[in-house]
């Protein structure tokens, strides 16, 4: 009748999840209640998925296709009932007119528990979840914080092998939210209920689970532990679901990412960008000087936003402030993230005092426009063997790759694009990626028009090059 809980896995490979002809989760694959992180929370902004994500684990909403699994066992087509499965949702959906112990137990008397065994385990949730003394109370008389103990001990009661919990938090005020955080992390430790957690707020993503794993548009953007996932996110997108509001540039070397706030050590050299939320840059005795750009009052001390040189940046003070006001600040480095930042080189080759410039095929925003050649710089790989792997693969030559030209250019969150200096030293060119080559002058590169948007940046330093090469 009962059984005690072990530790056990459940996965999802590849499932999607559509309503009409619209995917809402799209190609999600995800491990949930592994023996050294049974809780792992799916953080996300209203319509991500999450919520559909826990109903098509419960069996509540079809699954389109790839597969739900526990231990191997194909569940994907399993009714809800023979899953062994509890759910808690955002309004707790208890039993009106009817007591808290009717509530707790209702889902035992449907597997026929026996009334001892019944009123025995209800005693043992009404302890366990601070309700003791409530069992004969109406649930209309209940507040919001006890109804939802009502329902997490209702799902908690049959022993599932996995709890789902849908945002069960968020229509509580604030202070009760705090509370029935920490209850609820003390009830999973002791109960060691694998569970799925879904949730809006990382600050109770980061209270209650081992794992978190990011959604967005209903596909997985990152998912690591709770330590890892907060210091280095993926990509901006996922460090703003995150809580972090800011970034900023970072200039690496010898294991350090130094920025003008101040610095965090890194693993290695690869290019990073910083992301900062309010925390992260406190008010010092010893610091950087800045200057205070706009202020928020805090019942301690004040949320701000300051400027540092060139940049400004939020910042968490010890007092209030007027907007002028001098202050010194200090990065935080633990409180900061890491982002990593994808480079793409392009290519200036020269040959003759003329310029290679090549045609784009896709995507369709950017088909038929001109660009410098080039590609994505792997993990490992240095700027200069990127070019020159890039320009043998898509264009068969080989160039002698020489200094950047121009300033970095951002292109979508996480990347930038650096032009190098290259001289055509081997090779015909020959487009296999591109629609069409050509060579320019610095006069037919002033005539260009349709240039894509990043390398149009580049045109006066590509001019300048043009006519040093004549």
């Amino acid at each position: 009748m009962s059984r005690e809980v072990t530790s056990d896995v459940l996965s999802l490979d590849a499932v999607t999840v559509s309503y009409g002809d619209t995917p809402v989760v799209d190609g999600l694959s995800l491990q949930i209640g592994s023996p050294d992180a049974p809780v792992t929370a799916l953080l996300g902004p209203s319509g991500s998925g999450k919520s559909t994500v826990i109903k098509a684990i419960a069996g509540l909403v079809p699954v389109r296709s790839g597969r739900i699994s526990w231990e191997g066992t194909d569940l994907t087509s399993m009714p809800p009932h023979r899953r062994d499965f509890g759910v808690v949702f955002q309004d707790g959906q208890l039993l009106p007119g009817r007591t808290v112990a009717a509530n707790i137990g209702y889902g035992l008397k449907v597997r026929r528990w026996s009334k001892s065994d019944i009123a025995r385990r209800t005693a043992e949730l009404l302890e366990l979840t601070d309700l003791a003394g409530l069992g004969d109370r109406r649930v209309e008389e209940l507040s919001g914080g006890q109804a939802q103990r009502v329902a997490l001990a209702r799902a908690l009661a049959p022993r599932p092998r996995l709890l789902l919990l849908d945002e069960p938090l968020s229509a509580l005020d604030r202070e009760l939210r705090d509370r029935l955080i920490v209850d609820t992390a003390e009830i999973l430790r002791t109960t060691r209920t694998p569970a799925l957690l879904v949730t809006h707020d990382h600050t109770e993503a980061a209270a209650l689970a081992d794992r978190v794993a990011v959604i967005a548009d209903g596909a997985l953007l990152q998912e690591d532990s709770v330590d890892r996932i907060w210091q280095s996110p993926v990509s901006e997108r996922a460090a703003r679901f995150m809580g972090y509001t800011d970034f900023i540039d970072a200039e690496v070397g010898h294991g350090v990412a130094r920025t003008t706030i101040g610095s965090v050590p890194v693993g290695d050299d690869l290019p990073v960008r910083l992301a900062l939320r309010p925390e992260s840059v406190e008010e010092a005795a010893e610091g950087r000087a800045a200057t205070v750009t706009a202020v928020t009052g805090l019942p301690v001390g004040a949320r701000a936003r300051v400027r540092v040189g060139d940049i400004e940046v939020p910042a968490t003070l010890v007092e209030r402030r007027g907007v002028g006001d001098p202050v010194t600040v200090a990065l935080v480095a633990e409180r900061a993230a890491v982002l990593p930042v994808r480079e793409v080189v392009a290519g200036a080759v020269i040959r003759d005092g003329r310029l290679l410039m090549a045609q784009r095929t896709y995507p369709p925003e950017v088909a038929g426009l001109w660009e410098l050649p080039g590609g994505k710089v792997h993990d490992g790989e240095s700027r200069v063997d990127a070019l020159r792997r890039e320009l043998r693969e898509e264009l068969s030559i080989e160039v002698r790759v020489g200094d950047s030209i121009g300033e970095p250019v951002p292109i979508g969150e996480d990347r930038r694009l650096i032009a190098l200096a290259a001289e055509l030293v081997g090779g015909e060119p020959s487009p296999s990626e591109h629609s069409a080559l050509r060579w320019v002058d610095a006069a037919d590169l002033a005539a260009l028009d349709d240039l894509v948007p990043a390398d149009a940046t580049w045109v006066p330093a590509l001019a300048a090059l043009l006519r040093q090469a004549r």
